[in-house]
Formats: structure tokens, C-alpha cells, sequence
């Protein structure tokens, strides 16, 4: 399930964006790159691991215009990330066939509680990434005020 975080008037941001000095979207873009960067560090450092991989499996990508920002995990590298952070249902005394899985095996697994990392990774980062984009617009009003 992913999570999406709905900004109530963002497409008139965008709007008032594209006839702004490149200023501001150079600070936006920066406070969004810091933000995703924030998220997907406290989600590597939360990811239950054994080799690694799944650390190393963890993206970030910002768009452009720095108005969109996305965090993910690869599955092409750790195919089993969404089994940990999800979890493979409640089978308590049964096995799942999981099928072969690159880098693993042909794998049985029991039911199995998830072990979220992402969320929890976007919840613990909220106050930094509120902090991220007010020092933004705090620049952004500092620089079209001639201050700087």
C-alpha cells in the first residue's frame, strides 16, 4: 500500500511557480532533495538487514522541478522488501510458497509479521522536513526582499 501525502493548493503552487525566479525553485528543490534524503537515511538505518541488501536496495528521486519527491524501494535488487515491511499475512503453523527469488532461492516461508520501515522512516523525519522547507521559504523571502 503506498503512502501519499496530498498538499492541499499545490497545483496553484505549481502554477505560481513556473512564472517565479528560478530562487525559489532552487531553494524548494534543495529543501525536497534534503527531505527524501532524510527519509530514505532513517529508513536505512531502521530496515531490519543481514547482508545488506535491502539497506542498498532503498532510492531516492526527485522530479525536476523539485516539486515531487519519491523514496522506494527496488525490488529488482531485494524482490522480499515488500514481505518485510508488509508482512506475508497472518499464517500462523502454515508455509507460503514464495517462489525462486533472485539472489535467495526457491523459499518457503512461515507467516510472518512485517516489519515497516518505510513509514515509520517518513513519520520519524516529519519535523526535519518541516524544518527543511520553512528554512526554504524563509530564503525565498529573504532573497525577494533584496536582503541578500
Amino acid at each position: 500500500m503506498p503512502l501519499q501525502v496530498i498538499i492541499q493548493g499545490l497545483e496553484e503552487f505549481k502554477s505560481d511557480m513556473s512564472n517565479s525566479p528560478s530562487l525559489i525553485k532552487d531553494e524548494i528543490k534543495q529543501a525536497m532533495v534534503n527531505s527524501v534524503n532524510v527519509i530514505k537515511n532513517s529508513a536505512q538505518d531502521i530496515v531490519p538487514y543481514q547482508t545488506g541488501t535491502l539497506r542498498r536496495s532503498i532510492f531516492t528521486d526527485v522530479s525536476t522541478d523539485g516539486l515531487e519527491g519519491m523514496i522506494y524501494q527496488d525490488h529488482s535488487i531485494a524482490p522480499y522488501g515488500r514481505y518485510i515491511e508488509e508482512g506475508t499475512g497472518e499464517f500462523v503453523g502454515h508455509s507460503r510458497w514464495l517462489g525462486n527469488i533472485p539472489g535467495v532461492g526457491w523459499r518457503w516461508i512461515r507467516g510472518m509479521q512485517g516489519q515497516p520501515y518505510m513509514i515509520p522512516a517518513f513519520e520519524q523525519s516529519l519535523d526535519k522536513i518541516t524544518e527543511y522547507f520553512s528554512e526554504a521559504i524563509k530564503n525565498v523571502v529573504i532573497k525577494l526582499s533584496g536582503k541578500i
